[in-house]
């Protein structure tokens, strides 16, 4: 609706003039989708930049290990006192809260990161909670040629910020999207292929699983 309601035409306009793009602070100025005399307002356009997660001292692992999360808060403190052995003994009962520590320490080295990309079939993505997680039985099998799915890359929650999503019940909302496909990148005659995506929600949602086209 959008491209069809002027932003093809202004997107032409641009590239035949050469002229630079008009901003609203980081994102490209949006435009208003009209249709049927009622008028939608649409989401900001923003570049995303693209770097290499060695640049910010790249683990290997998954990223989601209780040490990461209780280690980043103790070696803070040079002796115990009632208060942190209180939290220390939150993370030690609740998994999701040390997931959740582990997951904030890592994202914090590039807090404006909104998406994570590794197409390699040994990488795995960064969970926020311990709960809500697929496991290999609920991650189908490619529907083209029957093959494993794979994770590729995963939408991050930095990116409801970047929306403008109030924080209402009713807001949108979610942990991590996480988007299986295709091992064998199977059916390269098709411009568009329906793959898998795994929504993890907080615990007071529940975790979706869907299909989505690529």
């Amino acid at each position: 609706m959008h491209w069809k309601s002027g932003h093809k035409s202004e997107c032409h306009k641009l590239i035949a003039s050469d002229s630079p793009i008009v901003n609203n602070g980081n994102g490209v100025q949006d435009l208003t989708v009209s249709k049927n005399g009622l008028n939608k307002a649409t989401w900001l356009e923003y570049e995303i930049v693209i770097e290499e997660e060695n640049g910010f001292e790249w683990e290997k692992s998954e990223g989601n290990s209780s040490s990461i999360g209780t280690s980043a808060i103790v070696t803070k403190y040079n002796k115990t006192d009632e208060a942190l052995q209180s939290v220390m003994d939150q993370f030690e009962a609740d998994a999701d809260k040390k997931s959740w520590a582990s997951f904030e320490e890592r994202i914090s080295r590039a807090p404006e990161q909104v998406l994570r990309y590794c197409r390699d079939a040994t990488a795995k993505p960064l969970w926020p909670l311990c709960s809500g997680r697929p496991s290999k039985a609920e991650i189908p099998p490619c529907r083209y040629c029957k093959g494993p799915l794979c994770y590729e890359f995963q939408i991050m929650p930095q990116l409801l910020y970047y929306f403008g999503v109030k924080n209402d019940s009713n807001s949108l909302d979610w942990g991590t999207i996480v988007v299986f496909t295709c091992l064998a990148s199977c059916e390269s005659s098709r411009s568009y292929k329906e793959e898998f995506a795994w929504v993890q929600l907080y615990p007071a949602t529940s975790t979706r699983p869907g299909r989505l086209t690529i």
